[in-house]
């Protein structure tokens, strides 16, 4: 099952496919559509969570991809900038699809 949703993300309305992935037979596990329905009641949420996550790992190993892109330091500013808040990451990352998958057996 897909639909698309527009939601605000980093500071901007994004068109994103939220999908729900089914076993063979196209069924959803109980557990999926509580985990669907949550996502969707708690959309806001969910995405600022998720703002502040990639913000925060992005502030952890930008200056990692910096020294690997090389010296030149426009380089460097243009694939791993510094960046204040998490608005600036518009630019870096571009969300596309949120799967809420299979529930797969333990044994």
């Amino acid at each position: 099952m897909e639909r698309t949703t527009e939601n605000k993300i980093f500071g901007k309305e994004k068109v994103i496919i939220l999908s729900i992935d089914g076993n063979e037979e196209g069924e959803f596990h109980d557990v999926q559509k509580e985990a669907y329905t949550n996502l969707v009641e708690n959309m806001d949420d969910v995405i600022t969570k998720v703002e502040e996550a990639i913000f925060d790992y992005y502030q952890e190993v930008y200056m990692d991809y910096s020294e690997i892109v090389g010296e030149h330091e426009s380089e460097s500013d243009k694939f791993a900038p510094i960046i204040e808040n998490k608005e600036e990451l518009v630019h870096l990352v571009e969300p596309t699809q949120l799967i809420i998958r299979r529930v797969r057996n333990a044994f």
